[in-house]
């Protein structure tokens, strides 16, 4: 019975996601972090409420808030599994499994590709290319500091206003590795809200 509701939801899932299928390229991937997680492709879009276990969850997030960069296998099971001293397993097996259940469900977007093994660990996919909203918030903010046309500025002060839609992931905003990162951006944030005020 459990199997068979997995797989009506899982199914459930695939409708949903095709619904909000979208027009990008096949090799893009969006993905927006503030106010919740969503994947967006060509074949559909994936939020928190695709996600169903907590530990994927925290891993997929990680990978994606560090997508330019690699971990060693051993940093990688830290977040999966933060507070175990069991090391019965070994760290790669445990994150692989991980890895195999994240890819399950982002076959529901065909987006399984998204995290690679390489050389003893994971990353994500260098052959995808990944546009994130965390991303065009830094570049914008950059922009900003760096002109003082008054029009240019109006149109960043819009453009992070828009991106910035709440917190970054707050589903897991308790998690030791992603304070320092929230701190950041919430801070970015209401330093260009303080700048727009004193602009107007």
């Amino acid at each position: 019975i459990v199997l068979e509701l997995n797989e009506i939801k899982m199914q459930q899932s695939v409708e949903a996601a095709e619904r909000k299928a979208s027009h990008y390229n096949d090799n893009e991937v969006y993905i927006n972090t503030f106010g919740g997680l969503e994947i967006i492709t060509n074949k559909g879009t994936l939020t928190d409420d695709d996600i169903k276990s907590d530990q994927c969850y925290n891993f997929l997030c990680f990978m994606l808030l560090n997508h330019k960069r690699r971990f060693p296998i051993d940093r990688l099971y830290d977040v999966v599994r933060p507070t175990d001293m069991n090391m019965d397993a070994s760290p790669y097996t445990v994150v692989k499994n991980v890895v195999y259940r994240v890819r399950k469900t982002l076959s529901i977007i065909s987006l399984e590709d998204l995290i690679v093994s390489k050389s003893g660990t994971f990353i994500i996919n260098p052959d995808i290319n990944i546009n994130t909203d965390f991303d065009r918030m830094e570049d914008a903010c950059q922009r900003l500091s760096e002109t003082a046309d008054a029009e240019m500025m109006r149109s960043y002060y819009n453009a992070i206003s828009e991106i910035f839609r709440g917190s970054i992931l707050p589903r897991i905003s308790g998690q030791m590795w992603l304070i320092p990162i929230s701190t950041y951006f919430q801070s970015l944030y209401l330093r260009v809200l303080k700048g727009y005020i004193l602009h107007k």
